[in-house]
């Protein structure tokens, strides 16, 4: 039971974090340049009321600020006007150069590498090489 629900927290933990990172590249942690959310569809990759309600969190934390309303801009279909603020960006740089450790609003970075198994079936005199590359 814990589990799920823990698995639920990281996943919008997860996301709150991506949107952050985003809107700190697109900007280059510069707080006062405002920009268009949806001009940014590759960095930000989370759309519709995911969105919002993520922005909606950035803002209530002090990490980001918007500029109308957000819920305005789910229903008319208008891009999210918003800003990184100088909180925003200690947060997200706390998160980049120490991801094993939590900051205020974020857990640490879990980074799992995931190898697949390789082998080879020998049978009668044939020779099998295998290699390998872990890059």
């Amino acid at each position: 039971m814990f589990s799920e629900d823990l698995d639920k927290v990281l996943e919008k933990q997860t996301k709150r974090l991506k949107v952050l990172r985003g809107i700190y590249f697109i900007t280059d942690g510069v707080t006062d340049e405002i920009i268009e959310l949806y001009n940014y569809p590759q960095i930000i990759d989370v759309q519709g009321a995911d969105l919002i309600r993520i922005l909606e969190y950035l803002e209530r934390e002090g990490l980001i600020e918007s500029h109308g309303h957000l819920s305005h801009c789910l229903s008319s279909g208008s891009s999210p006007d918003v800003k990184i603020t100088h909180q925003g960006v200690i947060e997200i740089e706390a998160a980049i150069t120490k991801p094993h450790q939590r900051t205020e609003h974020f857990v640490e970075q879990v980074i799992m590498n995931f190898f697949e198994k390789v082998g080879a079936v020998q049978t009668g005199e044939n020779i099998a090489t295998v290699s390998q590359n872990n890059n």
